[in-house]
């Protein structure tokens, strides 16, 4: 039996193939100690056996949470038992969608970009494998970020890694995999959102301002003579603007959160969670700056007004 266990994402999981098969095989996936699919497979004409889908199954069982801290299910030991065949055991980390950057699944930053901008005062979330340096660029200060073992998503907000001393960076090299250009503190208009990016950990990226679209839903009928409506809710449509862009790679992280399973918005100082809608996102590869981003959601509680 082969090794269906490419890379460290469960993403890059293959197909399983065994052949000169004469008997039907049961398969078991385990995440750890608990058995998240059992299945029995006959050979085919030829002898042969092939279980396809496991990347589909461990994308669903590897997952993170739009939290600060430990993500306890954004990696897993998983193991592959075959009737007839030796175990085989990996540890596995989360991850929706490929990433072909980095086709050999080395990244200890869970983020597609490998550029950005941060601003001093607003949340900037990043997700590591392990512990990472963060060296503020201009300066020979460090710190390290992360814990052995675990994946952890950290605030990398400069003005927490460095509350003394970020007016003298430029930019934050976390882990030499993405590096962040220090901006200004964002305006008002600035909205800031966090989402779960394709390796289904927490990411942040901040829109240079919104716009609504007021629209309600009810149901209306006549009481005592009179048209009443009953049943109002809220389907209005908010679209996120990204602004000019620093890098080419901002495009990544914003394709991220159109792709996103869970996203909030942070407005009136609270966390509000959104569904993203549609978006009308177009990237010129030979000129950045002439890409321009926009992303439409609405709140998940129909009854919340932003």
């Amino acid at each position: 039996m082969n090794n269906p266990f490419v890379t460290k994402f469960a993403a890059q999981t293959a197909d399983i193939i065994l052949t000169d098969v004469s008997t039907s095989r049961t398969l078991q996936l385990l995440k750890g100690s608990q058995l998240i699919l059992k299945e029995t497979y006959n050979y085919d004409t030829d002898g042969g056996i092939r279980v396809s889908g496991l990347a589909d199954v461990l994308t669903q069982a590897l997952y993170g949470e739009l939290i600060v801290g430990v993500q306890n299910n954004a990696q897993a030991s998983v193991t592959v038992k075959m009737t007839g065949e030796a175990d085989i055991t990996s540890t596995l980390y989360a991850q929706r969608l490929l990433n072909p950057r980095d086709p050999q699944g080395q990244k200890v930053v869970l983020a597609a970009a490998c550029n950005g901008v941060c601003y001093p005062g607003t949340q900037k979330l990043v997700t590591v494998i392990g512990q990472v340096t963060v060296g503020l660029v201009g300066t020979n200060r460090t710190v390290v970020i992360g814990n052995v073992g675990q994946v952890t998503t950290v605030d990398c907000d400069p003005a927490v890694l460095f509350p003394q001393y970020y007016g003298d960076g430029t930019a934050l090299n976390i882990g030499s995999e993405l590096l962040l250009k220090i901006l200004p503190a964002v305006c008002a208009d600035n909205v800031c959102v966090r989402f779960l990016n394709r390796y289904d950990v927490p990411e942040t990226v901040v829109a240079n301002y919104m716009t609504d679209k007021p629209q309600a839903q009810d149901d209306t009928a006549m009481m005592f003579g009179r048209r009443t409506r009953f049943d109002v809710k809220s389907t209005s449509e908010y679209t996120l603007y990204s602004g000019q862009l620093h890098h080419e790679d901002e495009v990544d992280t914003w394709q991220d959160l159109l792709t996103a399973r869970k996203a909030q918005v942070l407005l009136y100082g609270q966390w509000n969670d959104v569904v993203i809608t549609k978006s009308n996102l177009s990237r010129d590869r030979r000129n950045f700056h002439g890409s321009k981003i926009e992303i439409s959601f609405q709140t998940a509680n129909p009854l919340l007004l932003l």
